[in-house]
């Protein structure tokens, strides 16, 4: 039985490049951190093959060339691999922090369902607050989880985890998202699999980058989904009854994946 290849990241987009008319790829450098997993924890040696993956999603056959005196790998580029093209859609969560280090659960499942971006949210009623001092730490400890389960799950996608942002803040920049939904269990929400596909029959071309926004167990406040609704934000539900936030989060990216998959088919 042929043993799977592991998996590493490396930090730059690897390029094709071309001498003489013929496209090869080049030799690439694995960081220091990575290349202590490669060497010291799975005992990868020189001359066998793993796989890389860069930024953008695109994977690669390596072969280990060499281990430098500065702690670091090189790895020769041998093929791109095969797989899926690419959604057309792409998301971005804002989640509410939850209580007891979920944020740790809902970032694994981040990287497993392929989310683009994950953005850490506070509200009026979130009840963690870190201080300033400890978020950068933080922030840095949930992309190594991230980083760790993309490859260990296979999947292309790196979530991005981005700075710790409060509710309001979300909208300074609203237009780099072509629609921004957030997840409130109102009675005159519509379902939130009905409001992607009138998206997507408003307007295909436009509304590829979404945003779904995530409160706390204890919901968004009146007066940010007030907030929301000034901005002409759509407010979606998930069905009846109310969900943990951490099983909201997985339902509602599921029903994105799922949606995004049947929309590439057709």
């Amino acid at each position: 039985m042929t043993r799977a290849l592991k998996r590493f990241l490396i930090k730059e987009s690897i390029r094709k490049i071309n001498s003489e008319g013929n496209p090869f790829y080049s030799e690439v450098l694995l960081g220091k951190e990575e290349s202590h997993h490669l060497k010291n924890v799975l005992r990868v040696n020189q001359s066998e093959k793993c796989l890389i993956l860069d930024p953008k999603g695109n994977e690669f056959i390596g072969e280990v060339q060499s281990f430098r005196d500065d702690g670091q790998c090189e790895i020769r580029v041998l093929e791109k691999t095969s797989g899926s093209s690419p959604l057309a859609f792409k998301l971005t969560v804002a989640q509410a922090i939850p209580q007891n280090r979920k944020m740790d659960i809902i970032v694994e499942k981040a990287a497993e369902l392929g989310v683009n971006a994950l953005i850490p949210l506070i509200t009026e009623r979130t009840i963690v607050r870190l201080p300033k001092e400890k978020t950068e730490k933080v922030v840095e400890r949930w992309q190594r989880i991230a980083n760790q389960t993309v490859k260990q799950s296979r999947q292309r996608i790196i979530p991005e985890i981005c700075d710790i942002t409060n509710f309001r803040a979300l909208w300074t920049d609203e237009k780099r998202f072509g629609e921004v939904i957030v997840l409130h269990p109102e009675p005159a929400s519509v379902l939130l699999c009905e409001s992607l596909f009138s998206s997507l029959r408003s307007d295909k071309e436009l509304k590829k980058k979404f945003l779904f926004v995530i409160g706390p167990e204890g919901g968004f406040s009146g007066r940010e989904i007030e907030f929301a609704k000034s901005k002409r934000t759509k407010i979606a539900s998930l069905g009846e009854g109310l969900l943990k936030t951490d099983t909201a989060f997985v339902v509602a990216v599921g029903l994105f994946k799922l949606w995004s998959f049947q929309t590439n088919d057709g």
